[in-house]
This record gives C-alpha cells, structure tokens and sequence, in this order.
C-alpha cells in the first residue's frame, strides 16, 4: 500500500486493481497472480586505478637504403663499377692500417724482448696460394674482395721475410764477431807464451783469404800461421803467385792439417811454436828385406791427414821400442 495514496495496486497483463482494504499481496493471491521476482542488485565493480599516460615510442625512421642501380644500362653499370671500385679501396684501406698497427706492436715487443728465431714461415708462392681471378667467383664483389685480401697477405709475407733475412743478419753479425774475439784471445795467449814472436813473425806473409776462416778457428791457428812466416816458400805455394794459381782451399786445409799434426807430434811441454829437436837414437838397420822407418817425413803431398798421423804414430812407437 502507497502511504501517499493510501492504495495498494497490482497489476498484471495490462490490468491495475487498487485497494485501499486490501494489502498488494492479498489482491494478488485473490486474483492468482504469482509475486514479482526480485533481482538482487548487480555489486559494483570496483573502480579501477588509474594509470599514466605513456607516450608511445616514436617509430624508428627506417633506414635509407642505397637506390638500385641497373646494371642493365649504361649509367648504371658505370655507377656499379665505380661503387666497387670505391669499397675496394676502403677495403685496402683497412688492411693498411690493420698492418701498419701489427708492426708497430711488432717494434715494441721487439724493443722489450731479445730477438729469438722467428718460426719458419714456409714461402708463399704463386702454388700455394694464388693471384685470385674473376672467373674463379660469382660476383664481381666476391672477387674484389678476395683481392684485397691477398694482396695483404702478400704484404705480410714480404715483411715476415725480410724480419727472417734481417734476424739470420744479426746472427751472422754476432758469430762473426764472437769468432774474431776468440781469435784475439788466442792470439793474445800465444804471443805471451812467445816472447820473441814479433821478431820471428813477418807480417807480409802470403795468406790465402779463402783459408783465413780455417786458421782462426783452429786451436793452433796462431802457430800454424807463425810457421807459415817462418816457411816463406810453403806460404808462397799455398797462396800462389803472379804467375802460378794458388792451391785449391781443400788442398791448403789438407796442407795446414799435416804442419798442424806436425807440430803437435814435435812440442809437448816449452813454448808453441818452438821446434823440439828428437832425442831418439837412430834406429837399428833390421835385418832382412823389410824397410827401415826414418825420422825423416817421407810422405806425399796426397797423403791424408789419417795416414800422416798414423805414419808418425808407428815411427813414434818405433823409436820408443829401441
């Protein structure tokens, strides 16, 4: 019942009764019309929270690609040609100043560490690794390439080869002078044990050039060259004349080996170079057919060094046993 109007209404297919006796449910059950469903009110959805605004990212200009060129016209194979040429030349660009930075790291470790064989570094020749050639690739840009490449691998096979060339110089340097400083030492020592050597020795004595090497590396090297002082004749057919050739650099050594076994059978004790005279006695002439063994050296000048001294060695042992 409306407490305005006092009334209670229903109503039902298109018809309204009031009542102001009767309540809305009784004037629907006396009628028969079922009560009215209620829906329970729909909950309220929670607000949402809000969120600040973003500005979205801007897009990325999309980069500028290169126009394309037509190979199929004359311009265009022109523009081609010219654009390859220009990479190349930035390609090379790039592997001279990669080189130019190896060899300046190259000086430095150089500069903090002793040189030290460098690893053979097996030669590149036109058989192992090739001029590349435009047939050999499918585009003109692969080979372009591929001959930058070794064109800079050449470049550092030249300064590999030169670093070996200038190491195996300074070995060479520094073996020579090692050797001439032995010599000096050895010089000096037999000079000393030589007081008369200056006036024994004669400075123009004929010396072959080619033998110098072999008189300075031998022990006896100072006496065998005071010998040939002292034997102007022998020294004079070693190293030849105007008129007659000097002997073969073998057949001097072989020469010099003999007066050096000499020497060494004929000193044992006073200064080098002085000649020790033999206390021997002369040798019993034996009977019968077979030779009689001399002091005297008669061997030939073919005769090797192996023979000479086993010669002198059975003279020695000979004269030992008289």
């Amino acid at each position: 019942m409306d407490p305005t109007t006092g009334y209670a209404s229903v109503t039902a297919d298109d018809i309204t009764v009031e009542s102001n006796t009767e309540t809305a449910a009784e004037i629907r059950a006396n009628f028969g019309v079922p009560e009215p469903v209620v829906e329970p009110p729909a909950p309220e959805e929670p607000e949402e929270p809000e969120v600040p605004e973003v500005p979205a990212p801007e897009p990325e200009a999309a980069s500028v690609e290169p126009p394309k060129i037509d190979k199929r016209t004359r311009e265009g194979r022109k523009a081609s040609i010219q654009a390859e040429i220009d990479e190349l030349i930035a390609t090379r660009h790039t592997t001279k100043r990669e080189l130019e930075a190896l060899q300046a790291d190259l000086a430095r470790l150089r500069a903090d560490h002793p040189p030290t064989p460098p690893a053979a570094t097996p030669a590149s020749d036109a058989s192992s690794d090739p001029e590349p050639t435009p047939d050999r690739f499918e585009t003109y840009e692969q080979y372009v390439k591929a001959q930058a490449k070794w064109e800079a691998r050449q470049e550092i096979q030249t300064a590999l080869a030169a670093q070996q060339r200038a190491w195996e110089t300074q070995q060479a340097e520094q073996a020579e002078a090692r050797r001439q400083q032995t010599w000096r030492d050895r010089l000096a020592r037999v000079k000393a044990a030589t007081p008369d050597w200056d006036a024994r020795f004669k400075a123009e004595t004929p010396i072959d050039k080619r033998v110098i090497p072999y008189l300075t590396n031998q022990e006896d090297g100072p006496q065998l060259l005071l010998y040939l002082s002292e034997h102007p004749d022998l020294a004079q057919r070693l190293a030849g004349t105007e008129t007659t050739p000097p002997l073969h650099p073998v057949d001097q050594i072989r020469e010099l080996a003999k007066i050096s076994a000499r020497l060494e059978a004929a000193t044992s004790g006073p200064a080098p170079g002085t000649p020790i005279a033999s206390a021997a006695k002369p040798p019993i002439k034996p009977v019968g057919s077979s030779p009689q063994v001399t002091d005297q050296d008669d061997g030939s000048d073919d005769e090797s060094v192996e023979q000479h001294i086993a010669r002198e060695n059975a003279r020695e042992r000979k004269a030992g046993r008289r």
